[in-house]
């Protein structure tokens, strides 16, 4: 492929990602924001749910952010009555985090919302089609992660 060919799709393939990417984000947060949530939340959420009564260090290192950054969310999701904490009879230092009945509610109108929107985002796509945008999304990400290391940027 000639050079300046290959610089077009580069380009190309960018400037789609990043639509992609920012047509996404606003669908998201505009379904999130019905349901008086915010992006990250129903990863919270199902976390929370799955690990059955975890830590916030536990939350944290399922969602992949620090836990002062989960701090934040947990805050707003307690005040919002989604979550309770109670503290380990064991361990007094230690909080358990678990969804109210208004959280598990939540987070099953949450998982409805997305698995429509996800419908929308492939439903014209074929299975054949879906594994190869699949592995190359991967290499994408994994050549994200080489120039992560090689030039430095944060972790997560």
């Amino acid at each position: 492929m000639e050079q300046a060919n290959q610089d077009r799709i580069r380009q190309e393939l960018v400037d789609h990602t990043r639509k992609v990417q920012r047509l996404y984000t606003q669908l998201l947060q505009s379904q999130l924001t019905q349901l008086n949530l915010y992006v990250g939340q129903p990863f919270i959420l199902r976390a929370i749910k799955e690990l059955d009564g975890p830590t916030q260090k536990e939350i944290a290192e399922r969602v992949d952010v620090t836990t002062s950054t989960l701090s934040i969310s947990l805050k707003r999701m307690e005040r919002a009555g989604l979550i309770l904490r109670t503290t380990d009879e064991m361990d007094q230092r230690q909080n358990h985090i678990c969804l109210t009945s208004l959280g598990e509610e939540t987070l099953q109108r949450c998982s409805q919302t997305l698995q429509q929107l996800h419908g929308f985002l492939v439903q014209d796509i074929t299975e054949e089609e879906a594994q190869v945008i699949l592995t190359v999304i991967k290499k994408i990400y994994c050549g994200l992660e080489r120039y992560q290391q090689e030039f430095g940027g944060e972790e997560g």
